[in-house]
Parts: C-alpha cells; sequence; structure tokens
C-alpha cells in the first residue's frame, strides 16, 4: 500500500528547533532591534545634550564678555570724563538683561546651574551698580571722586568674582559634556555587544544584523561627527575669550588653555598639555624676584577661590616678563567634586602704564591747579566769584587781594551778608539799588564807587565791577572786580579843595569876570558881574551866555551879542586874547525891563597841559559912566572924570594881575587832572594787562587740565577783564574829548556817513542792510569830532537792528533850528521806551543787557559832548521793538 506524502521537508522536531531557533533568532533580533533603538535615541538625546553644553558655555563667554566692555565703558569714562566711553558701557547695560534671560532659559533644567546663574546675576548687577556710582561720581564731582570709588578696588573684586563664577558654571558645563560623551560611548558599546551577540544565535539575520550594525556603526560616526564639532566650538569660544584661560587637572598637570595663554606664557597647547602647571604657569614677585605662590594646591584644598599677590609677573618661555593679574577657581562636577583648577589671568602692562600717565597728569593738574591758584591769588586786582544754586545755596572763590581790602579771613568772607555789613552806611542805598538792579533780565552788570569799613575801623575806597549771568541749571555767577582807589579818591578830594578854593578866590574878585566853556557855556562868574547883570548865580550856571543874556529884543539894531559871539569865534579859532572895542548892552533887570550898560571886554583863552582851548575868561569893565559923562560933555566933570578913569586904569591893572593869578591856578589844576588821568590810563589799566596776560597764559596752558566748570570761570574773568578795559579807554576818550581843541571846517555829512558805512562793512557782513543815506547840507565843525559822532549813532543803528531783515538805517536832515541844522540817524532795531529817554547820553546807562547787546554805556555819552562842544544839542525818540531816532544840531555851513 502506497504512504501519503509529508507537506514539509522538516520533521516535527526540526521544525520546533527551526521555528524555535528562528524564533530563538527573531527574539534576539527583536532585542537587538529594541536594545539598538533605545542606543540610537539615547545616542541622539545624548548628542543633543552635548549641543546644548555647547550653546551654554558659548553663552556664558558672550555674557562675561559683555560685562567686560562694560568694565571696559566705566574706566573710560572715569579716566577721561569723555562721553564717548559711555556708548560702549551703555550698549552692554541694555544686552546684558537680554543675554541673562537666555542663558537662565538655557540652564532652567538643571537647578544647581540656576542658583549658580543667580548668583552671577546679584554679581553682575552689583557689578554694574558700582559701575554707575563711578560714572555718576566722575560726573558730578569729577576725577578725584571716580579714582577713590576705583582705588577701594570693589570693581575689581566684583569683575574676578563675576569671571570664577563664569568659569564655575562653564566647568560644570565642562563636567556635563565630558559625562554625556562616555554615556554615549556607553550606549554604543553596549549596543555593539548586543548586535554581536545575536548574530552568534542568529546566523541566518546576518544580513539583516550587519545592516543594523551598519546603521549603528553610522550613528556612532554622526555622534563622534558631532562631538569633535562640539569640540571644536568650545575650542573656538575659550580662544574667543579675552583673558588668558589656562586649566589643571587634580595633579596639576595643564589640560587645556586658549590662544590668550600661549601668547603670554610662551607655550602651544600641543605642548602644555600634561606638563605640570609650574613649568608652564611661571610667576614671581615683581619687586623681590622671588617665586611666587601658584594658587592650584590652595584650590585644590581649599575648594574656594583663590587670587594671586599684588605685583605678580608672570614669566613666558623665551624669558620676557609682564605683570598680570590672576585669579583661580575649582572645576567641579555635578557632584560638586573637584576634578581640576581653571586658571584665569591678563596682562596688566598697559593698565599699569595708564595708572602711571593716570598718576603723572594727576601730579600736573596739581601743579597747574597751585599755579592758578598762585596766579589768582597774586593778582593786585580784587577778585571774587560768588555761585548762587537755585536752592539758595551759595559758595564763593575769593582771592588775597580781595580779602585784603576788605580785612577779611576766609572765614569771615563765608559768612552771610559779609560785604553788605562791610559796605560804608551812606554807600548801602546805592549799593542795594545796583543790586537789584540786577535782577532785572535788561541789565547784567553794575560798577560803582563806594567805601568799605572795615573791622579795624579804616575807610578804604574801591572800584567795583559785578558781571553776572544766568546758567542752563537756573544757578547764577556774579563776577566781582574790586580795585583799591583810596589815593585816586584822596587826589579828587584834594583837586576838589583846591578846585572849591580858586573858585571862592575867583568869585570874590572885585572886577567883573565871566569863565566860558569852549561851547560858551558859563562856568563861574565873579560876584561883580553877578551885581553888575542882575542875576544870581545859580540862574545863569551851564547856560549858554547867549541864552541867558540875549539882545534886546525891542532894539533892531542891537549888535551886543552879535560882535561878543564874533570875538569869542577868534578867540577859539587862534587861541588868542581878542579886545572888543566898547559895546552897548541892554541888560534885563529884576522888573524885567532893559538897562542900558556900556562894557569894555576883552576875552582869553585858557590852554590846557595838551595845547588845547581850556576855557574862555569874559572879562569887562564897566565904562557905562564914562560914557554917559562923555556923552553929556560937561565940563565941570571933566576933572573929576579924569580922576575916575585913573582909578578905572588901576582896577583894571590889579584885576588882570589877579586874573593872572587865577589863570597860573588853573593851569595848575588842569595838570593834576592831567596826571589824574594818566594814573587812570596807566595804574589802572596795569593790573588788568596783568589779569588778561596771566589768564591768557593759563588758558593756553592748562585748558586740556582743566573741567567745563574751572575753563568757564576763566572765561569769565577773561571776559570781565576785557570789558573793565574797554570801559576805561573809553571814560579816557570821554574825558579827553571836551580837551581837544575844535578845528572847525566845511563838512558834508553824507560824504562822512559813506565813509563811516565802509568802515562798518565788517560788522555788517553778511546782514541784509538797506542803507539810505540822504544828501545832506553842508555843515561846519571838526571833521574828525563829527565823524566819531557819525560812527558811534550808525554803529548802534546796525547793533540794535540786529534781529531784523532787513536792517533799516537811514541818516538824513529834518530841518533847521535858526543857523543849525537838525540831523539825525535813525534804524528800525529794539527802540526803546521813552520814559527813559532822559537816561540815553548819562555815563554807563544802558537800557539792554550786556548778553543781549555788547558795548559800554559811554559811546551817546560821546556823542553829546561833541556836538555841545560844537554848539549844538542832541535828543532821541524811540518806540520798542520799532525802532530809534537820534537828533543833533550843527551849524550850517552858509549861515557862517
Amino acid at each position: 500500500m502506497e504512504q501519503p506524502p509529508h507537506s514539509s521537508n522538516f520533521t516535527p522536531p526540526t521544525q520546533r528547533k527551526v521555528v524555535v531557533g528562528f524564533s530563538v533568532a527573531l527574539v534576539c533580533l527583536v532585542v537587538v532591534g529594541v536594545v539598538s533603538f533605545r542606543a540610537v535615541g539615547s545616542l541622539h538625546q545624548d548628542t543633543t545634550l552635548v549641543a546644548h553644553t555647547r550653546q551654554v558655555i558659548g553663552q556664558l563667554d558672550v555674557l562675561y564678555s559683555t560685562t567686560i566692555e562694560a568694565q571696559s565703558g566705566r574706566r573710560g569714562f572715569a579716566m577721561t570724563g569723555m562721553d564717548v566711553f559711555l556708548k560702549p558701557y551703555d550698549n552692554a547695560v541694555r544686552e546684558i538683561p537680554v543675554e541673562i534671560d537666555h542663558l537662565r532659559r538655557l540652564v532652567a533644567d538643571n537647578p544647581q546651574q540656576v542658583e549658580r546663574l543667580n548668583s552671577l546675576v546679584s554679581l553682575i548687577d552689583a557689578q554694574l551698580a558700582f559701575g554707575r556710582a563711578v560714572i555718576e561720581a566722575r560726573r558730578v564731582d569729577g576725577f578725584a571722586a571716580a579714582d577713590a570709588l576705583t582705588r577701594t578696588l570693589r570693581g575689581q573684586q566684583l569683575h574676578d568674582q563675576v569671571a570664577l563664577r563664569v568659569a564655575e558654571m562653564k566647568q560644570v558645563e565642562d563636567t556635563l559634556l565630558v559625562e554625556r560623551q562616555q554615556r554615549a560611548a556607553r550606549s554604543v558599546t553596549l549596543t555593539r555587544s548586543i548586535i554581536l551577540a545575536g548574530g552568534l544565535l542568529a546566523l541566518g539575520l546576518v544580513g539583516t544584523a550587519l545592516a543594523t550594525i551598519r546603521r549603528d556603526f553610522a550613528a556612532r560616526l554622526r555622534a563622534e561627527s558631532a562631538l569633535r564639532q562640539s569640540e571644536n566650538s568650545l575650542a573656538v569660544t575659550l580662544h574667543s575669550i579675552g583673558d588668558a584661560m589656562l586649566a589643571t587637572d587634580t595633579d596639576g598637570r595643564v589640560t587645556r588653555l586658549n590662544r590668550v595663554a600661549e601668547t603670554l606664557t610662551g607655550w602651544t597647547r600641543d605642548q602644555a598639555l600634561g606638563r605640570p602647571i609650574a613649568e608652564i604657569f611661571r610667576i614671581e614677585h615683581e619687586h623681590t624676584g622671588l617665586p611666587a605662590v601658584i594658587p592650584v594646591d590652595q584650590v585644590l584644598s581649599t575648594g574656594s577661590t583663590q587670587a594671586l599677590e599684588s605685583h605678580t609677573v608672570l614669566i613666558a618661555r623665551d624669558g620676557s616678563r609682564r605683570p598680570i593679574d590672576d585669579s583661580a577657581a575649582p572645576i567641579r562636577d555635578r557632584d560638586g567634586r573637584i576634578h581640576g583648577v581653571v586658571l584665569v589671568f591678563r596682562d596688566v602692562t598697559a593698565e599699569r602704564a595708564a595708572d602711571a600717565r593716570l598718576a603723572e597728569v594727576l601730579e600736573q593738574l596739581e601743579r597747574e591747579r597751585a599755579r592758578l591758584k598762585f596766579i589768582f591769588d597774586s593778582l593786585p586786582v580784587g577778585i571774587s566769584l560768588a555761585v548762587t544754586q537755585p536752592t539758595g545755596t551759595r559758595t564763593r572763590l575769593i582771592n588775597d587781594a580781595h580779602l585784603k581790602l576788605c580785612g577779611f579771613t576766609r572765614e569771615q568772607a563765608d559768612e552771610p551778608q559779609a560785604f553788605q555789613r562791610i559796605t560804608h552806611p551812606e554807600d548801602r542805598q546805592r549799593q542795594d539799588e545796583l543790586l537789584r538792579r540786577l535782577e532785572d533780565p535788561r541789565f547784567g552788570s553794575y560798577a560803582m564807587d563806594k567805601r568799605y569799613l572795615r573791622h579795624d575801623g579804616s575807610v578804604v575806597w574801591v572800584m567795583i565791577a559785578v558781571q553776572r549771568r544766568k546758567l542752563a541749571d537756573g544757578s547764577t555767577e556774579d563776577l566781582s572786580l574790586v580795585v583799591d582807589i583810596t589815593e585816586r579818591k584822596r587826589a579828587e578830594e584834594q583837586i576838589d579843595r583846591q578846585n572849591a578854593h580858586l573858585r571862592a578866590v575867583f568869585e570874590s574878585l572885585p572886577g567883573l569876570f565871566l569863565v566860558l566853556k569852549p561851547d560858551f557855556t558859563i562856568v563861574t562868574a565873579t560876584d561883580a558881574y553877578l551885581q553888575s547883570t542882575m542875576t544870581r548865580r545859580e540862574q545863569i550856571l551851564d547856560r549858554n551866555l547867549f541864552e541867558v543874556f540875549p539882545d534886546n529884543p525891542d532894539d533892531p539894531a542891537a549888535s551886543g551879542v552879535r560882535n561878543l559871539r564874533a570875538s569869542l569865534e577868534r578867540v577859539r579859532q587862534t587861541g588868542l586874547s581878542d579886545i572888543m572895542a566898547i559895546q552897548r548892552y541892554d541888560v534885563r533887570g529884576k522888573d524885567g525891563g532893559f538897562e542900558e550898560k556900556y562894557w569894555s571886554p576883552i576875552n582869553s583863552p585858557v590852554i590846557g597841559p595838551n595845547q588845547t582851548l581850556e576855557y574862555i575868561i569874559h572879562r569887562v569893565e564897566d565904562v557905562t559912566e564914562f560914557v554917559r559923562q562923555k556923552q553929556a560933555r560937561s565940563p565941570e566933570t571933566s576933572d573929576a572924570l579924569r580922576d575916575r578913569m585913573v582909578q578905572m586904569e588901576a582896577e583894571v591893572f590889579q584885576s588882570s594881575q589877579k586874573l593872572q593869578q587865577a589863570n597860573h591856578q588853573l593851569e595848575s589844576a588842569n595838570a593834576e587832572l592831567e596826571a589824574f588821568s594818566y594814573s587812570v590810563s596807566h595804574d589802572l589799566r596795569a593790573p588788568l594787562r596783568h589779569i588778561q596776560g596771566y589768564a591768557g597764559m593759563l588758558a593756553r596752558e592748562a585748558s586740556p587740565l582743566l573741567s567745563d566748570t574751572a575753563k568757564r570761570y576763566l572765561k569769565t574773568v577773561m571776559d570781565s577783564s576785557r570789558q573793565m578795559g574797554a570801559l576805561i579807554d573809553d571814560l579816557l576818550t570821554f574825558s579827553k574829548m571836551g580837551r581837544t581843541e575844535l578845528r572847525e571846517t566845511r563838512i558834508e555829512p553824507s560824504r562822512l556817513c559813506e565813509l563811516v558805512r565802509h568802515e562798518l562793512e565788517f560788522a555788517s557782513a553778511g546782514r541784509n542792510v538797506d542803507w539810505k543815506i540822504a544828501e545832506v547840507p553842508a555843515v561846519r565843525g571838526d571833521p574828525a569830532l563829527i565823524k566819531q559822532v557819525l560812527a558811534n549813532l550808525i554803529g548802534n543803528a546796525l547793533k540794535y537792528s540786529r534781529g531784523r531783515n532787513p536792517a533799516v538805517v537811514e541818516m538824513g536832515c529834518a530841518g533847521r533850528e535858526e543857523n543849525h541844522l537838525v540831523l539825525f540817524v535813525r534804524d528800525n532795531g529794539a527802540g526803546f521806551d521813552m520814559k527813559y529817554a532822559h537816561k540815553l547820553f548819562g555815563v554807563f546807562q544802558r537800557l539792554h543787557r550786556t548778553d543781549e547787546f555788547e558795548g559800554t554805556g559811554i559811546g551817546l555819552a560821546t556823542v553829546r559832548r561833541i556836538v555841545t562842544r560844537h554848539g549844538g544839542r542832541t535828543w532821541a525818540e524811540g518806540v520798542p521793538q520799532v525802532g530809534a531816532t537820534f537828533y543833533f544840531t550843527l551849524k550850517a555851513a552858509d549861515n557862517t
């Protein structure tokens, strides 16, 4: 019987074995697959963690570099005070919070690193706070205050602690990196073993196992590549750090160093790795030359951060030496175990040189400060600078000359109201008025003569000039220049006494004398003259002779005034005496009527020391009785008349002798006045030249070393001294103007105005000026003096119309006054309030502040003096912010 075929080539046991084997192989394959999958997953996770660790290390380096930039900016500003150094500091302050936030997210999965980061953030905050304190101290109190904070080494300590904290966190990350690399290596080894064991049990799956092994091997290669990339990234980070970094193991052998460390030590990385730290990092004391202690062993034994001793130098491999600053910290793993030391050090050669230069600059600055103080205290003029803060706090800088003038010690000068108390009681009201005027924005200065009543009872006359300016912060600066004028006052008092004596002597002369200025203004008269003319002295003084004694309006044939004017003009032109024929005058009586008089006048000049006409003495002999007797032709009175004539001749001779004596006394007084003018021009200007000279030298030599405040003080001193010099020059010009000899000729005002315009082109350069110069009839006058009048008026017109576009400057003729032409200069500038018009032509009278319009306040006074000397008059009209017109009269040329 035939057997049925089998359904398989394997027997059940074989099948079972195959199945079991296949199952075992399959199980092994599954196990190998599962284990391999887990190993690959673990390897991928480890690779990710390694990359994360590199990112943390890189972010730590970025944060540390930013703190270094902040510290460098703070140091630069503290040393120089220049705001340009604050730019990196401000950038770093803005970037640090962002970088900390990024770092905090990176280490959020590591509680210990979070704690270390919090500690690092506190140190950085303290470092930034210290930087702000140094910057504020430098900005407010100057270099000395900032340097004092820097010398506390607080900033350096915080910087070292930040560096150590960063190094500690990086060391932790390095430890994590090593652990994760080792864990990845173990995963690879375990996977390989399982694959090999599964391959022995499942030969049938060799291809699959091989593929798996190949995949695992590729993954391992990728992991190793990632590890190498991580290592390279770490090396780049270390080489990017500005400070030198050198790490050791627990045996004190070098395990790592960056490029900066290679440069400073002279050892390359390949040469240094594995060598003892003492061989690579050779240090000794800078001054003694003894070996310095390397703090590696101290760190390993104590587990704490250690710093180098001061004045440590590093000896490079080639023997070169450079000073360094160093700190060492332990490298700990995640469990806190120490497995190495990191040293962070830097070359401080540049810092030492900078410190030396800084010390030299500070020494030079101190010398210049002492020199400035010596100059300030040595100036012969008293100087005081008072600064008043908006809070009312007042500080004063005063030199020795001022203290000596006041009889003060420095402590007494700082007392409240000290200078007001020693001001003489009779001068306090005027002083208070001028001080109140300083508060008016139109005025920024004043000058006056006053007396100091010192504590010892002595009285000192001083000339004080005060200049005030307001600063942007609301504070004010008052600069006072004080000159001792006691001797000048004594000389003036002596001259006044002599003049009073001469005046009394002159007024008591028995003859009829009248003293006139060259413009025929009455200066004084003898009592006899007043009695004869039936006038009082206060009625005629400072008035024009022909205004006081006009011709009788009821007598068309009267010629006395015309003849007298012609005689006086001859005296003024020739400088010689002029004897007039007997003139008939009608003298107004007390009842308003006229009384007929006959006078024999003689007009004599009084020539000053500079050969200019000072005064004219008008002397008359009353011959009314003689003329009337002669007209009566009475024979009976001939003998009496001859006796009277003899007596009159004797009286005339005696009067001439007394007049000659009076002339000598007047010449002496004029000589004393000339000497006083020389004293003003020389003795007062000499100390101002010293001030300007020394201040100029100081500005040139010490300007780079002075603070902005000191430069502002120095500029104020120089500007005020120049202003006082201009005041003295203008005063001398003003005083000489009355003594300058007039040389009257025919003048064309329009042509003179064109000359002045040409000379003032520089002052009007770049401005839109509309010039309107009309054709004006010719006048009589001194060309140089009239040109000065036009220059002053046109210069004022240009100055006060500075803010107008266009500025209009007009010169023309407004008509006639008797034989005089009325000329004017008009502008469309700042104008003035007519209630102050009476002050315009006074000395030092100003209606605008000096910071608005410059000037000394003497120009218009000079104009009035010149015009008055020419027999004219001056006045002005103005409207605020509309313009001003200045009028003056001069004799028309066609009337002479």
